[in-house]
């Protein structure tokens, strides 16, 4: 039996037995007395695939559940508010990735998680550029940071150089629509370069 074939039986409902074994909230049993070698270590295999596939699983199980029996399908899933939050980002990433755009090793749920809310062309090269460069979830988030750090304000290289009003009240409005910790943090470099003057706050 495949890892897959495996994986497709085993279930996460209080007891549901398979043909090799059957799990509850707190444990794992075998249906044998004595389970082979070769069952022990394909169940291994899946018990590792579900350790960091849960996410998605979680998250493709409410988006179906949503799909096919709208209201009805909260009372399916988690109610504490904490959970429900989380298993929710869990939901709103699978809506991202469709399966066919979902990526294996070396990247994981974490990674996509990142990335989800940018635009499809935009985070499809995160992902390429993290497998190529070898970047943990950590890495990759600081690499979206820079990222939109350099996008928080439409003020363009040459336009950097050139001090004055028009400068300083383009950032000025950005402020007032974005995220004003990033486009602060940028108007504060112009100003000590000179670009703009008398920038002490953008409120």
């Amino acid at each position: 039996m495949s890892k897959k074939e495996l994986a497709i039986q085993m279930t996460m409902l209080p007891a549901k037995k398979t043909d090799l074994f059957y799990v509850t909230e707190t444990a794992l049993v075998f249906r044998e007395k004595i389970p082979s070698q070769q069952t022990i270590e394909n169940t291994y295999k899946v018990a590792k695939i579900t350790k960091k596939s849960s996410p998605w699983w979680i998250g493709d199980c409410i988006v179906a559940g949503e799909q096919h029996h709208g209201e009805e399908a909260s009372q399916m899933f988690e109610t504490d508010e904490v959970a429900h939050e989380t298993e929710s980002n869990y939901a709103n990433v699978c809506r991202a990735f469709p399966v066919p755009r979902r990526r294996g090793k070396p990247l994981s749920f974490s990674h996509h998680a990142v990335v989800y809310k940018l635009d499809d062309d935009i985070r499809e090269k995160f992902l390429d550029d993290a497998i190529e460069n070898g970047w943990s979830e950590k890495e990759l988030r600081k690499q979206v940071q820079l990222w939109r750090s350099s996008q928080a304000v439409p003020v363009t290289a040459h336009q950097r150089n050139i001090p004055g009003t028009d400068t300083k009240e383009a950032i000025r409005m950005e402020f007032d629509h974005g995220n004003r910790t990033e486009v602060e943090n940028v108007a504060n470099d112009l100003k000590a370069r000179g670009v703009i003057d008398g920038w002490d706050s953008c409120e």
